[in-house]
């Protein structure tokens, strides 16, 4: 994991390992707190600097490379 970490660091993504406990916590008073019980395991949270997804990496007709729909913006 640790090799991971600082492969993506190279590329400007830092990573940050949370406990359940802080997702919870986050969680439970938000507009999100209907997702808490997927948070069954550490979180990770990978973050970069890229003010939005590059269009390049969209698949066909602005689609997510996964075929989801969505903004990309």
């Amino acid at each position: 994991m640790l090799q991971l970490k600082h492969r993506l660091r190279k590329h400007g993504i830092a990573v940050r390992f949370l406990p359940n406990q802080v997702m919870r916590a986050f969680l439970e008073d938000s507009q999100y707190s209907n997702m808490e019980p997927l948070f069954i395991g550490p979180t990770v949270l990978l973050v970069s600097k890229e003010p939005k997804v590059k269009r390049d990496a969209a698949g066909p007709e602005g689609c997510a490379p996964d075929g989801a729909h969505g903004s990309l913006h």
